[in-house]
């Protein structure tokens, strides 16, 4: 029997008095002394053990009380923890059953979305197809207006065509294989940036990494997150005369927290919820052009890795994203 989980419980005590009197209120006693043994971290071993040297010592002290009434007792002792056995059994069961469902879901999520993308494909080539010969053969018979019309057409059809290739991006990733290792999030950062950079020669932007930002995680999709949140960054401050973005880290309550920040537009902390939701867009089109997909697509892959994502902003003031990853290696230093 372990010390201290029926000892003061008197298992034989409780024993002698159910053999001597076996009525119902002995039997509800048995069931309380099981059930705070249970409380108390006892076991079914530990149970069977206390039955064995309570009917030892009563043995040893009067054989003729012992019978085998002492097995209820122990039966009704035991009950607790059957109990707790068959709950536990039935959820388990329950939790396979609501995996095996949220799977198949999932599945049928990804085909649906890879057929509806597919369908969608044909007939928006058509239409970009048809708009590029009307262009071609008869723009010489269209006035400033028409021409206008069918670029609009074509940079739309283009515009639907990037946004289903992100709403597949975003339902692969719920489905792709997760791998994790130490990932250097600095490097990856500094090699988006540098391909930011050249796509916008012209931008002078004041860019500080930190150094040691380190964490157990999948670096393809931390590629795609960072990609995203530091695409952002550079996007909104588009409009700012002195620009700069952040990439560093902060321990909070003994957790290491990542976060981009920038000073650029903004937003309403208002509307903070929706930022991450797909589709969702805060600035107007014309001014940020986007598809809207890409913080969900950071919101699920920083999901995925069992971490956290939220933001903090204010209009004009830029926005700053932080989130942690399950896993992190390394709480880094200041940016440079």
């Amino acid at each position: 029997m372990s010390p201290g989980l029926l000892s003061d419980l008197d298992y034989a005590a409780n024993l002698r008095a159910y053999l001597a009197e076996p009525d119902e209120s002995a039997r509800a006693a048995a069931y309380e002394i099981g059930r705070a043994a249970m409380d108390n971290g006892a076991g079914v071993i530990d149970i069977v053990g206390a039955h064995a040297e309570a009917v030892a010592a009563i043995l040893d002290a009067s054989p003729a009380a012992i019978s085998a009434r002492s097995i209820p007792f122990l039966i009704e002792c035991l009950a607790p923890l059957e109990m707790a056995h068959r709950g536990f059994m039935e959820a388990n069961r329950t939790l396979q059953e609501r995996t095996r469902q949220l799977e198949e879901a999932n599945k049928e999520l990804g085909s649906f979305a890879y057929s509806v993308s597919h369908d969608l494909r044909a007939p928006l080539r058509a239409i970009d197809g048809f708009s590029a010969l009307v262009l071609e053969d008869s723009s010489p018979q269209l006035d400033d207006d028409a021409r206008f019309a069918i670029e609009r057409i074509r940079a739309n059809t283009s515009r639907m065509g990037r946004l289903i290739d992100d709403m597949l991006h975003l339902a692969r990733i719920s489905h792709d294989e997760l791998r994790s290792c130490p990932t250097d999030l600095g490097g990856l950062a500094t090699e988006i940036v540098a391909e930011l950079r050249e796509q916008q020669p012209d931008r002078d932007l004041d860019v500080r990494i930190a150094e040691g930002l380190v964490a157990d995680a999948d670096p393809d999709l931390m590629r795609i997150a960072l990609t995203n949140l530091l695409g952002n960054a550079f996007k909104f401050t588009g409009n700012q005369p002195a620009p700069r973005i952040d990439f560093a880290s902060e321990t909070r309550d003994g957790e290491v927290v990542y976060y981009v920040r920038d000073n650029g537009a903004g937003f309403d902390m208002a509307y903070a919820g929706q930022v991450f939701r797909p589709f969702e867009r805060l600035h107007s089109q014309d001014d940020f052009p986007g598809n809207g997909i890409g913080l969900a697509t950071v919101e699920r892959v920083i999901r995925r890795q069992g971490g956290r994502i939220w933001a903090e902003a204010a209009i004009g003031r830029g926005a700053t994203f932080f989130f942690t990853l399950n896993g992190t290696r390394s709480a880094a230093g200041a940016a440079h």
